[in-house]
């Protein structure tokens, strides 16, 4: 089957009409930094990477997301883990699931530059320890990434559907 390009999928829900997207990010570590991509209209921070199209694998998306953008030719490592995440952008709401996978890449060295190839993104290398100076999103990836990539390499699992991780806590979890 021929690999389509990335398309959303809209629904009606109790905000009204929302998107859902199905992203793969990735982590490319070089050093104490990893590479993190940054929309110039906004001010936060995001993983390189973006959506997978239909007929495409996650890692597939991935390598085809790092070379669209950058050029770089990524090798994925690892699955380090998801991150549900819901948003509003241009006034309509906007739920996520991020697949986060651990890349590497030979030619990519913090301080030495990483140029787009899209005009309204630029590539930036950040330590570890500073995810929430850089204001990445989905916010709990500033915790959760430094632990994946820590000794004991965890899992990251977090959530931003607030109503969800209320239920999750009390036990009380719908599908």
């Amino acid at each position: 089957m021929p690999v389509r390009r990335a398309e959303t999928c809209w629904r009606g829900s109790e905000d009204g009409m929302a998107k859902f997207r199905l992203l793969a990010r990735g982590v490319l570590r070089s050093g104490r930094c990893i590479l993190l991509a940054h929309n110039k209209r906004r001010s936060h921070t995001f993983l390189p990477g973006g959506r997978v199209a239909l007929g495409e694998s996650a890692p597939e998306a991935l390598r085809r997301e790092f070379r669209e953008e950058t050029g770089l030719r990524v090798r994925v490592i690892r699955f380090l883990g998801a991150v549900e995440h819901r948003c509003r952008r241009g006034g309509i709401q906007t739920y996520e699931v991020n697949l986060i996978f651990q890349v590497s890449c030979a030619k990519a060295r913090a301080g030495r530059d990483v140029r787009s190839r899209e005009s309204h993104l630029e590539f930036l290398w950040r330590e570890i320890g500073s995810l929430g100076a850089a204001r990445l999103k989905p916010q709990p990836l500033r915790r959760r990434i430094p632990l994946a990539l820590g000794a004991r390499g965890s899992v990251i699992w977090a959530s931003t559907l607030k109503r969800r991780v209320r239920a999750a806590r009390s036990g009380r979890v719908s599908g």
